[in-house]
């Protein structure tokens, strides 16, 4: 490693404040013009590609280790990380839009509780189910979500509840 990315990174832990912001700058200036987004997309993908095995896995496991320390440290960090990976699903999914961020607890007070299929008391071990779901066009959002026991939400897989 070189003497000035040395000096870089030491700056960054000193001022890891101004770092994060300047850094959350830079990424928003980047996105927001697609031929910079382009350029840096493919600037990663040249250096992940240039990783060795053990270099990925290296850097695998400190992403993990980090993971697991927020998980023990941020008591709201499991649910905003569930929530984003619900988003990334279902933009994997090719959801039209995203929706609104719906937060579980309101769901389930809304819902007291109760399994929107079978209606029966949901317990500790409920998930959110899409009414009309993303598959068939529908959209995460507060209309169209609903407690649902796990079992139930696997049961109607991508079906509306009519059609179930």
């Amino acid at each position: 490693m070189t003497v000035a990315s040395e000096k870089t990174k030491a700056w960054k832990r000193a001022n890891s404040d101004w770092a994060r912001e300047y850094e959350k700058l830079r990424k928003r200036r980047i996105h927001a013009d697609p031929e910079r987004r382009d350029k840096e997309n493919e600037t990663q993908r040249r250096y992940r590609e240039s990783l060795t095995a053990s270099q990925k896995e290296k850097y695998r496991k400190s992403m993990l280790a980090r993971h697991r320390s927020r998980m023990l440290s941020d008591p709201d960090y499991k649910q905003r990380h569930r929530a984003q990976q619900k988003r990334a699903t279902a933009r994997r999914r090719g959801a039209v839009g995203v929706g609104e961020p719906i937060r579980r607890d309101l769901l389930y007070k809304r819902d007291r509780g109760i399994c929107h299929i079978c209606l029966r008391p949901a317990g500790a071990e409920w998930v959110m189910d899409h009414v009309i779901p993303i598959a068939a066009g529908g959209r995460h959002m507060w209309h169209n979500v609903a407690v649902a026991h796990r079992e139930c939400n696997q049961r109607k897989g991508a079906r509306q509840i009519h059609l179930f």
